[in-house]
C-alpha cells in the first residue's frame, strides 16, 4: 500500500485525505464494475452468406448467438487431448453434414415443386388447347349417353381453364 505521508510530505493533511478517498473510490470502482459483454448477432445476407457481428444491423433479421462459456470439461489453459480435438473434429464435422443434408433437401423440395408446378401447367395447356379447338364439349352422363354443352357452358370451361393456366404456369 503506497504511504501518502511518506510520499507527499509537502501536502496538507487534508489534500492527503482527499487523495486517499479519491484512490479508495476508484480502486472499488474497478473493483466492483460488472464486466461488459457485447451481444454477437448472426445474420444471413440477401446472398445467404452468414455474418457474425457485435451490433444488429439495421433492417436484418438477426439472432443473438450464445457464447458458451467453459464446461468443466474444457481445460482453461487452452491445450487440449488429441481425443478431444478427434472429438471437437467430429462435432464439427456433423455439424457440417447436418447443414449440407438440410440444404441438399431443401434444394431438393424446391426442385420437386418446381417440377409439379411445371407438370400441371403443361397439363392445364394441353386442356385449354383442346379445348379450344374442340367443337363441342360434352359431359359423360350416369347412363353413358353424352351430353353436349351449350356455347355459354363451352366459353364458361375454357375460361375456367384459362384461369388454370394462368395459376400454374405464371
Amino acid at each position: 500500500m503506497i504511504s501518502i505521508n511518506r510520499s507527499f510530505p509537502c501536502l496538507s493533511v487534508p489534500v492527503r485525505r482527499c487523495i486517499t478517498g479519491v484512490l479508495a473510490f476508484l480502486c472499488i470502482v474497478i473493483v466492483a464494475s460488472p464486466t461488459v459483454t457485447a451481444g454477437v448477432y448472426r445474420w444471413v445476407d440477401e446472398n445467404g452468406k452468414v455474418h457474425f457481428t457485435d451490433r444488429q444491423p439495421p433492417g436484418q433479421k438477426t439472432k443473438q448467438v450464445k457464447i458458451r462459456q467453459l464446461e468443466n470439461g474444457d481445460r482453461k489453459d487452452g491445450v487440449r487431448t488429441e481425443a478431444e480435438r478427434k472429438q471437437l473434429r467430429q462435432r464439427l464435422l456433423d455439424s457440417y453434414r447436418q447443414d449440407r443434408e438440410a440444404k441438399q433437401e431443401a434444394a431438393a423440395k424446391k426442385k420437386k415443386e418446381a417440377h409439379e408446378l411445371e407438370v400441371r401447367c403443361i397439363y392445364a395447356k394441353d386442356q385449354l388447347r383442346e379445348y379450344q379447338n374442340a367443337s363441342g364439349i360434352y359431359e359423360p352422363q350416369a347412363d353413358g349417353s353424352r351430353k353436349m354443352l351449350s356455347k355459354e357452358d363451352h366459353a364458361a370451361t375454357i375460361k375456367r381453364i384459362k384461369k388454370s393456366v394462368e395459376r400454374w404456369c405464371d
